[in-house]
């Protein structure tokens, strides 16, 4: 969900330097949420943005000292090419002292819109009201997703600053008996150690779910690390179901972190899913771990949008070339997340180019699946099967059919490995295809110098 881009450099600018009255270096923050509305074909978008109070500029007045920021909200609708929202919001703030109200304070707040689904362009353009040169621009291209009529969905995740009971509905953060104070720049840490969570899941009665489920929310840092998780059983009451809480920051270290909550049936499958990136500064808590810089094209990538069966059936064809260390890694991982970021690290591992990797090995999978396939056993689990994924195409083939006396074999040839190599295929079975390695001249292969032997009919 969030756009702004965080970095070390942001973290000195906004912590270490010294309070001042204005400041040219002007900035804000925005996030939004995307919620589901009774309509089908419409969703409910909550937009959060926040001001830093010191790099507004005040002015005295009759009740005090003025600041005012200006946010400009442009909302296109690209099918249509003509804008839902085009609107300049004033947001004034009053303080009878400068010199006694907290400087490092945010101004937040939130614009709710009920939009068609569809794609748009949103442009926000941020500035202070007495001297617009202090200004920032955003623009972001949006895909609002209809939510399923009958499916089980999940809302975006609203990440906050706090959340409390309330009856005030008149109140622009309201929603659901609670107040939910939006945090658009999803930075945590120092002062702020508590990360409030908000979301909602839909059609939970639907027959996928059942009379009960676990709801796991796990938080996993730029390294890989489960540094947070839970588990919660429900029984299933209501058709929509509201989850809110808050996790304790004060012992994660200053990284970026990914935060997920995912429903689960009894059979332990993932039903459901949703994710959000939040930020931790907190320069007193040291990190001990091995230091490795986070990949940021991870989250980019399609690793990070892997199912759960994806990632078990990626893996279970991975196993000729991931290493016993590895395979004690993967097993230890419990969380989707982290298995997600074990494949896509492994595969960088071989490329700069992960995915590339990835897909000219399972181009090998393919072509086994589908030429040394037989009633027995899938072409990737076959020896033919496994010979090609892991030494690639032969440079040369012999085939033999079955004869009267003698069983069908094949000789693949290899000539780039080891100075050449040769591997022997023998058909074990009565001519269906059970073709079983017997004989290779390549290192940690099976070598048997009397292949020929087998051949005959009658052997066994």
């Amino acid at each position: 969900m969030k756009k702004v881009l965080f970095s070390l450099i942001f973290f000195s600018v906004l912590f270490l330097q010294k309070p001042v009255f204005s400041d040219p270096n002007f900035s804000f923050e925005y996030d939004y949420s995307v919620f589901k509305d009774e309509n089908p074909s419409k969703v409910y978008f909550e937009l959060y943005y926040s001001f830093n109070q010191n790099q507004l500029i005040f002015k005295k007045t009759d009740g005090g000292y003025t600041a005012e920021a200006k946010l400009f909200v442009d909302v296109l609708k690209k099918d249509i090419g003509k804008s839902v929202l085009n609107k300049t919001y004033g947001i004034p703030l009053t303080v009878k002292d400068t010199a006694g109200y907290n400087k490092n304070a945010k101004l937040v707040g939130q614009i709710n819109m009920l939009l068609d689904a569809g794609e748009y362009k949103l442009t926000l353009l941020g500035s202070d009201f007495y001297d617009t040169s202090y200004a920032m621009k955003h623009t972001e291209d949006i895909d609002l997703k209809a939510f399923s009529a009958s499916d089980l969905a999940a809302s975006s995740i609203e990440l906050a600053s706090g959340i409390e009971k309330s009856s005030d509905q008149q109140n622009l953060f309201y929603k659901n008996t609670l107040l939910v104070t939006p945090n658009p720049s999803l930075l945590f840490g120092n002062n702020m150690n508590s990360l409030y969570y908000y979301l909602e899941f839909y059609n939970m009665k639907s027959d996928a779910v059942g009379d009960k489920y676990t709801l796991a929310i796990t938080a996993i840092d730029s390294k890989g690390n489960e540094d947070y998780s839970d588990n919660k059983s429900y029984k299933v009451v209501a058709a929509s179901k509201v989850e809110f809480g808050s996790i304790d920051l004060s012992k994660f270290t200053t990284d970026k972190y990914k935060l997920s909550f995912s429903i689960k049936n009894d059979a332990g499958n993932v039903l459901v899913e949703t994710s959000k990136m939040f930020y931790v500064f907190n320069p007193a808590v040291k990190d001990t771990s091995p230091q490795i810089v986070g990949d940021p094209g991870y989250d980019l990538s399609d690793f990070a949008k892997y199912t759960e069966n994806r990632v078990n059936s990626d893996y279970e064809k991975m196993i000729y070339i991931v290493t016993d260390a590895q395979k004690a890694q993967f097993e230890k991982l419990s969380t989707l997340d982290s298995k997600r970021l074990f494949l896509y690290n492994f595969w960088k591992s071989r490329d700069v180019n992960p995915i590339k990797a990835h897909n000219e090995y399972f181009k090998r999978v393919d072509f086994a699946n589908k030429n040394f396939r037989n009633q027995f056993i899938d072409g990737w689990k076959s020896d033919r099967g496994r010979v090609y994924i892991i030494y690639g195409q032969y440079d040369d083939i012999e085939r033999h059919n079955y004869e009267s006396q003698t069983k069908g074999y094949e000789i693949w040839t290899y000539n780039s490995i080891q100075g050449g190599a040769i591997f022997v295929f023998i058909d074990m079975s009565a001519g269906i295809g059970d073709y079983q390695l017997v004989h290779s001249t390549a290192q940690n292969e099976t070598r048997d110098d009397n292949w020929q032997s087998r051949l005959d009919i009658k052997s066994h």
